[in-house]
């Protein structure tokens, strides 16, 4: 240590050397991984082998693992259609539900990440949407190329400077789309 009063903070973390040495250098080779898959690729297995299996149970009915891969599968492709920007994040400000786990796989299937926004970060209980400033702020923290709300959701992004859809409307959109799976762009 040069200087016997110096804080811990103000102690050097790199060596001069390790500074000058170029970032990319510290990631090493790009080496494949056996046997990875994507959670979109494991979905549309599990619903190949049992697509009546229960993928997730609510209030609101069943949803099978068939039913989920078909429904993330059109919504996959409407996404695409759409063209976010690739590897920016595609918000999702629904209420905890099938809607919102179709919404995340389809997502993914894009080959984007998906980012989560509590809905009870926008809305109270009550039905009242909270702070404009706080709504803002999520979404300059997550910066994403489209915001995902549902129908309590929604109105909230609607004067900000954000691109939101409703879950509502990609749905209706999906239909006329392919079962199929979908071709995200590496």
């Amino acid at each position: 240590v040069d200087d016997p009063s110096a804080t811990i903070s103000q102690l050097p973390i790199w060596t001069p050397e390790e500074l000058e040495e170029p970032v990319d250098s510290l990631d090493g080779p790009a080496l494949p991984v056996e046997g990875a898959e994507t959670l979109g690729a494991r979905v549309a297995a599990h619903a190949a082998a049992k697509s009546d299996a229960p993928a997730a149970i609510s209030a609101d009915g069943e949803l099978s693992y068939g039913e989920l891969n078909r429904r993330a599968n059109r919504l996959a492709r409407v996404l695409l259609s759409m063209s976010p920007a690739q590897g920016a994040p595609i918000a999702v400000a629904m209420q905890p539900g099938p809607d919102m786990l179709v919404a995340m796989l389809a997502i993914l299937k894009t080959g984007s990440a998906w980012a989560p926004i509590d809905a009870s970060e926008i809305q109270n209980s009550a039905g009242v949407h909270l702070d404009r400033a706080r709504i803002e702020s999520l979404c300059a923290a997550l910066r994403p190329a489209l915001v995902i709300a549902d129908d309590t959701t929604f109105a909230a992004f609607e004067p900000l400077d954000v691109k939101a859809i409703a879950f509502r409307e990609l749905h209706e959109r999906a239909d006329a789309q392919s079962d199929a799976e979908p071709q995200a762009e590496p």
